[in-house]
């Protein structure tokens, strides 16, 4: 209610991004003015014309684990379930991977690991030092975004980024 001018500036956004020209838009305020709702009717509007969303919601119980609201946000999109293993996780983050055209062998291990699903001996060991490592990930997570967003409009979207991890945040930065 009363967000009308709001709505406008960011549909108006939303076109400039499907039109190729990439938005950035922080939405910022005091707590309880309604951003999480302003967010939610744009996430809607944006579903009905056949856009993925992707939301990285930061939690304040989650600050110091990393890739957090990545980790939950590719559970969702790969389709796990409650009762899915190891292995079936890794068939789900595989089969994900190959739709949005990015290499299995080298972004799968990644993926792996920074949603700490062991990988037994499915992926060759990753040789590189732990820095090289997350510096990898954040790469690898950040190509799994803009692939997407090669195949249809992808809006993004980061909510309480105050709670972020750093290696989330890391992650945001190198998409943006």
């Amino acid at each position: 209610v009363g967000r009308d001018a709001e709505m406008v500036m960011l549909e108006d956004k939303w076109q400039q991004a499907k039109e190729g020209e990439g938005q950035l838009v922080l939405l910022c305020g005091e707590p309880g003015i309604g951003k999480s709702r302003i967010i939610q009717e744009l996430r809607e509007r944006v579903r009905t014309e056949g856009a993925a969303t992707f939301l990285y919601q930061c939690s304040p119980f989650h600050t110091n684990t990393a890739f957090y609201p990545i980790s939950e946000t590719i559970a969702r999109v790969a389709g796990f379930s409650a009762d899915d293993d190891a292995t079936a996780k890794l068939d789900k983050i595989d089969t994900h991977l190959r739709q949005i055209g990015l290499s299995v062998d080298e972004a799968a291990p990644l993926v792996a690991g920074a949603l700490s699903i062991p990988t037994g001996e499915r992926y060759p060991p990753l040789e590189m030092s732990p820095q090289k490592q997350k510096q990898r990930t954040v790469e690898a997570l950040a190509e799994a975004m803009t692939a997407s967003a090669d195949q249809i409009p992808v809006l993004f979207l980061v909510e309480d980024m105050h709670w972020c991890d750093p290696s989330s945040l890391e992650t945001a930065t190198r998409i943006v």
